[in-house]
Parts: C-alpha cells; structure tokens; sequence
C-alpha cells in the first residue's frame, strides 16, 4: 500500500516518504504493564526513505524497510515512549483530512497483531471496530 500510494502520488524523487505503522505495547513492553493500566498503549513507528528510493524499487524493498523499521526497536524505545507519553499528555486535534498532497505519509492502524476484539474495558465485548 506505502509504495503505490507513493508512487502515485506526484511527489518529487527528492521528498520524504513516511509509512507509520501502529504498533501495540502492551506485548512488547517488558516488564509487562500491570492489568489496572487502563486504555491502549500505542507507539507510532516510523518508517522512513525517499520517494525515488520507494519507486525505484521492488514492494519486497519496501517491505523489507518496514520490516526493519519494526525489528530495530527495542523495550527501551517503548518504555521511553510511553513514560514520556504518560509525564507530557498533549490532546491533539485533527480535522479535514488536508489535501491529498500534502505530504508522503501514509498511516497503517490495522492489524491482525492488535487484538482489539481481546481488550476488556469492563464495558461488555466490542461489536465492531469499523475496520
């Protein structure tokens, strides 16, 4: 998805492409977070090459970078993260959707990794993600 996205999206060679992938902390951390912790435990990871790099080569390129973009983190990345996360609460705000050309970006958010079906807020069991 990264790579045609990219590729067809009449950004110049020389520009960054990011995919950001993400990824469920509550399996990575170590030690683990204690069961009170309460919502999800999200990290963007950022995969990041240029908009040649990503046309001039093959999808198993591309995924190979994602691939190490997610291999080369480390508890001490998450924990960092999610320390920081917890110290600096920030409530962001996103709106529109922008235009279609605004930069090389694309956001990965699902995954078969992320048991959202498994979360148990208390509240009954989830329906629907809408995924």
């Amino acid at each position: 998805m990264w790579r045609s996205i990219i590729r067809h999206s009449g950004l110049n060679r020389e520009d960054e492409a990011r995919c950001i992938v993400a990824v469920d902390l509550r399996k990575r951390l170590n030690p683990p977070l204690e069961k009170e912790c309460f919502g999800n435990v999200a990290y963007n990871a950022i995969g990041k090459t240029t908009v040649g790099e990503l046309r001039d080569h093959g999808l198993g390129w591309a995924v190979l970078q994602i691939n190490k973009m997610l291999r080369s983190l480390t508890n001490d990345d998450y924990r960092t993260y999610a320390e920081d996360w917890a110290r600096n609460v920030k409530i962001r705000i996103f709106g529109g959707g922008g235009s279609r050309k605004a930069g090389g970006s694309i956001i990965v958010s699902g995954s078969h990794w992320f048991e959202v079906y498994d979360i148990d807020f208390g509240w009954g069991t989830l329906e629907w993600t809408g995924q």
